[in-house]
């Protein structure tokens, strides 16, 4: 049980630290913890949202990044540009997160179940 929640903390730590360091790192103007969970649960919503419409993957990853895109730049107050550098580096590195704590849990044997559930969790911030 010790080991799922810190694989939780460590999601959470992954979804949120990325784009706050990033966002820094490219001059957007709001890149606190507020604006970041914003970023997030409007791109959760959208990639949703992007689920139900679209029913081709490609065109859905596609539509979900450059959605993502505009809601960092709305809400971080940044160019577009700068927004997709955002969102495509703090995705990038994510990714690389998840793939070393997938990594780093299988040694503790967690249950695919859990890590599953885990991965899904997450699959609204890499979209």
């Amino acid at each position: 049980m010790l080991t799922f929640l810190l694989i939780v903390l460590a999601l959470i730590a992954l979804a949120v630290f990325p784009v706050m360091y990033t966002a820094r790192a490219m001059g957007a103007e709001n890149t606190g913890i507020g604006s970041v969970l914003l970023v997030l649960v409007l791109q959760l919503c959208l990639s949703k949202l992007v689920e139900m419409v679209i029913s081709s993957g490609l065109v859905a990853a596609l539509a979900g990044f450059f959605g993502g895109a505009l809601i960092i730049q709305m809400v971080m107050v940044t160019t577009y540009k700068r927004a997709l550098l955002i969102s495509l580096v703090s995705s990038v590195i994510a990714i690389l997160g998840v793939l070393l704590l997938i990594k780093l849990a299988g040694g503790h044997r967690v249950p695919a179940e859990e890590m599953s559930m885990l991965l899904t969790a997450l699959s609204g911030r890499i979209a």
